[in-house]
């Protein structure tokens, strides 16, 4: 019976540690999601700006096919610029163009995974307080007055879960509105917008005599090879995330104290074969606060509560 107890407790422990820690995980990925955000916003930015030079590139290139002169914009010492190289500079924003976007289309992949792991979090969190409701005490090590604190505090922790995944669910929104198609913010839409004007003036450069220069004739090879593959699909093939990463699979080492009443749990990944931990929280199941020391530092975790603590 020791062991069936011990052993319910410990499954106990594991679906407590997944309610009583929600707030601060779901508190996290909100965090990252805003900074996703800003970043995006950032990218965006700097994607428009890009494709607000192409008409005064395009119209370089047409004011030399024209017989005119553009110049650097060195003012002590300006160089005239030959078609050639107003061909590949044009080429050189429409590739800036296409990673930013690329760079973005990522940023929102990530987004999309953050809230997918804030929504699976809000459904273990329903089936960890469902079973904690549905459990028969008498099976555990736990005392009655421990498994009611743990019962009445459940539906605070979810709560708080939930107005927190509420404002991730904002944020996706804003996130997503970067490769949502038809959008104001679709940046793929953005970013083609610019490969019109540059096949127009290609095909003008083609129907002009300069186009018997050899050195004009390559840097036209080049961007007509670019705009060739700047198109949506390759676009977001560039921007698929990844399987898996170089940290590998994460990692869960769980650590009992106290009769099960002090749960110890480290999150890590493996490197080179070695295990690297990146977070653990500590969880106490007793009545009242308890004081710990983990690290040389100390905690005071209240009855019922949990810290996190970052390596």
């Amino acid at each position: 019976q020791n062991a069936v107890e011990t052993q319910n407790t410990l499954y106990l422990a594991n679906q407590w540690k997944t309610i009583a820690t929600a707030p601060t995980v779901m508190n996290e990925i909100l965090t990252n999601l805003r900074k996703l955000n800003k970043e995006l916003a950032d990218g965006y930015e700097s994607v428009s700006k890009l494709v607000a030079e192409i008409p005064a590139a395009v119209e370089n290139i047409r004011t030399v096919l024209g017989g005119g002169k553009v110049y650097d914009g060195d003012e002590e010492n300006p160089k005239e610029l030959m078609l050639q190289d107003l061909i590949v500079a044009l080429n050189a924003k429409l590739s800036s163009i296409k990673i930013g976007t690329v760079a973005v289309l990522k940023n929102c992949h990530e987004a999309e995974a953050l809230c997918a792991q804030a929504e699976k979090l809000a459904s273990e969190v329903a089936d960890a307080k469902a079973f904690l409701e549905a459990l028969d005490r008498s099976t555990t090590t736990l005392t009655e007055a421990a498994y009611n604190t743990m019962k009445a505090q459940a539906g605070n922790y979810q709560s708080a879960a939930l107005a927190i995944l509420s404002d991730i669910a904002i944020e996706k929104d804003a996130a997503l509105q970067y490769s949502t198609a038809g959008s104001s913010y679709d940046v793929i839409a953005l970013a083609l917008s610019a490969k019109t004007p540059a096949q127009t003036v290609l095909a003008e450069i083609r129907a002009s005599e300069k186009f018997s220069d050899d050195k004009v004739k390559n840097a036209c090879a080049q961007m007509t090879s670019f705009l060739e593959n700047f198109t949506t699909e390759s676009i977001v093939d560039a921007a698929k995330p990844t399987v898996g990463g170089a940290g590998g699979e994460v990692e869960e080492t769980t650590t009992v104290f106290d009769n099960n009443k002090i749960v110890l749990v480290t999150y890590g990944t493996r490197e080179n074969g070695v295990k690297v931990a990146y977070k653990s929280f500590i969880l106490n199941y007793n009545i009242y606060a308890v004081t710990v020391s983990h690290g040389g530092v100390v905690y005071t975790i209240p009855s019922g509560g949990c810290v996190a603590i970052q390596h």
